[in-house]
């Protein structure tokens, strides 16, 4: 009968175990291990460990990394997704309402590129009247003016540019969103706490409806020019 008690390197690891252990290593690949040291096992009742200055080291072979050659494919992607990764940055301001703030969302110039195309285009804001409501019921209720464009109209291509980055960071599709509502607010101005949604019951039917509402300043004041969400847990204000 052959001596367990002797202490045997694991043919593919190196590592010292008991004679007759080695099979709980027998997944272990070919040249596994990785230092230019021996490691033992826990010391297992009846075996003693052999001093290790008298047991040679054994250096494993060293393992090479297996590269593919050619082009890698990107993987499939849908109709509205992305070919590439691109992270955009964010931070949550408020969890209810939901509020998501992206910096630096548009660059500078672009945004310059949307006032331009959109001055000449201004006109007083419109209001959507609930039932019961006029024209000089609600006058001052907003107060801005404003106009409506589309990533088609835009030759230069910011718009169509700003419309794919905000799909993305919703997670909204392109085709769900409306054309893009540029607005002035002079010294002032206003437009008084309202939904973006439309109640059915206060203003009909309604063939599509709002589920979220992304916000892109244009421009930067020393102050003012917020906008303020009233009841945030139904007690505190947010502003952005």
């Amino acid at each position: 009968m052959e001596d367990e008690s002797c202490w045997v390197p694991h043919p593919r690891s190196g590592i010292y175990m008991p004679k007759g252990y080695e099979r709980v290593m027998d997944d272990v690949p070919e040249g596994a291990a990785s230092f230019d040291q021996t490691y033992w096992l826990r010391n297992v009742d009846g075996v003693e460990k052999p001093d290790p200055d008298d047991v040679p080291i054994i250096r494993p072979r060293l393992r090479m990394l297996q590269v593919a050659e050619g082009d890698l494919d990107s993987m499939p992607h849908g109709v509205t997704g992305e070919s590439s990764v691109e992270s955009i940055p964010f931070q949550v301001l408020s969890w209810k309402p939901r509020a998501v703030y992206f910096p630096n969302f548009a660059t500078p110039e672009q945004c310059n590129s949307i006032i331009e195309m959109a001055k000449s285009r201004l006109k007083p804001s419109s209001l959507a009247l609930r039932k019961g409501e006029t024209d000089e019921s609600t006058q001052g209720t907003r107060t801005s003016s404003g106009t409506f464009i589309s990533a088609s109209e835009d030759k230069t291509g910011v718009l169509e540019f700003i419309e794919q980055k905000i799909a993305r960071a919703t997670m909204i599709p392109r085709s769900h969103g409306e054309a893009f509502n540029v607005l002035r607010y002079e010294i002032g101005q206003k437009y008084d706490s309202h939904y973006d949604s439309f109640n059915p019951a206060e203003y009909g039917p309604q063939t599509s409806q709002r589920v979220a509402s992304f916000l892109l300043y244009l421009s930067d004041v020393e102050e003012g020019g917020e906008t303020m969400f009233p009841f945030e847990n139904g007690l505190q204000k947010v502003q952005l």
